[in-house]
């Protein structure tokens, strides 16, 4: 609004008149999980690239596969801090939890 030259109010965010369109359409969870997934691909070294993959966020969770059992176990391990460097990354904390899934081999 803008009287005698001179703007009245603040600026409001984008995400404001975005919401009610993408709310119904459950464009919001598929934005922020996209967030999330760019987050941690862009923080891994190459070796985490090849051997552990996002699946997905819903809720705080994220979920990875991962490509042994010993990698699974070593985002178990380390799943503080990869939160911590995610959240970081985003700005916000999003991720409260890490899941990891490993492959076992079939005798």
């Amino acid at each position: 609004m803008y009287k005698q030259g001179r703007r009245t109010g603040a600026l409001k965010p984008i995400s404001e008149f975005l919401e009610p369109v993408t709310a119904p359409l459950g464009l919001k969870e598929r934005l922020l999980e996209e967030r999330v997934r760019q987050a941690w691909e862009s923080g891994l070294p190459e070796v985490w690239k090849a051997n552990v993959h996002f699946k997905n966020f819903k809720k705080g969770t994220l979920q990875v596969s991962c490509s042994s059992s010993s990698w699974a176990q070593e985002v178990r391990l380390l799943r503080g801090e990869l939160i911590n460097r995610l959240n970081s990354c985003l700005k916000e904390e999003l991720v409260v939890e890490i899941k990891a899934t490993g492959l076992t081999k079939k005798g």
